[in-house]
């Protein structure tokens, strides 16, 4: 199996639909995913800011810990430092171009 890593950055070239960290100040055109309730945001042009955060509704894996618990040692501390977006892998080919005002 050939690597994609010449095209993408990743050893396996990745499914359709993935997710990727972005910083919490990015401004994009991606869904975003809530840490709250594991659900999208509206699509946009634009997409609100929307930092992933670190407790849901549901305990998940990924929630910080926030007081001391059995094997859980300090800092507790945590911030909001990423967004999640959804994003779909494209093979864009690039071609000739030429000005349309011509």
């Amino acid at each position: 199996m050939l690597s994609s890593r010449h095209k993408t950055g990743r050893k396996v070239r990745p499914d359709d639909c993935m997710m990727i960290e972005i910083g919490k100040d990015s401004v994009s055109h991606f869904q975003y995913l809530s840490a709250a309730d594991n659900s999208s945001t509206a699509p946009h042009r634009y997409s609100p800011k929307s930092p992933f955060g670190w407790l849901s509704d549901v305990r998940q894996p990924w929630n910080a810990f926030d007081g001391p618990g059995p094997g859980l040692t300090r800092p507790f501390k945590h911030e909001l430092d990423r967004q999640i977006a959804l994003v779909e892998y494209r093979n864009v080919t690039q071609g000739a171009y030429m000005c349309a005002n011509l």
